[in-house]
């Protein structure tokens, strides 16, 4: 019996070394994901803090450069009275003007600005027009 009794003893030993040495791991591990935990930190605010620069690079594309966006530009007047580019025109004449502009450029985009006591009708009615021609960039001019 007595021998069992010391190999009992002995178990006990090594598993609370056992133990002992993982409690050591662990605590190790522990310290080193707090540290790069702080070092993460201290790198991103490190980054956060450092100035960015932008140099100039001189990049030359093949191909022509792109044209500026042409622009169609509308008016409404006070009594429903439209000019077209600063020439004073009906509706029926904006329609037709609108046709052959868009035909010669349809990437171009229609501008419409109002006067404040122009009717919402006559400004709808500029919309529709250049809609009906096939302008899919109408837009309304604020100051």
């Amino acid at each position: 019996m007595a021998t069992s009794g010391c190999g009992e003893r002995e178990a006990l030993r090594r598993c609370q070394d056992v133990r002992s040495a993982l409690a050591k791991e662990n605590a190790s591990l522990r310290a080193r994901e707090q540290a790069q935990k702080v070092l993460l930190a201290r790198l991103q605010s490190e980054a956060a803090s450092q100035p960015t620069s932008q140099a100039a690079v001189d990049v030359k594309l093949p191909g022509t450069p792109p044209k500026p966006l042409a622009e169609v530009r509308v008016l409404v007047g006070k009594q429903g009275k439209l000019s077209l580019d600063g020439k004073a025109v009906t509706l029926a004449e904006l329609k037709a003007q609108l046709a052959v502009r868009y035909k010669a450029n349809p990437s171009a985009r229609v501008l419409v600005s109002a006067d404040a006591g122009a009717h919402y009708k006559h400004v709808v009615d500029v919309f529709g027009a250049a809609k009906a021609v096939g302008y899919t960039r109408v837009g309304l001019v604020t100051r």
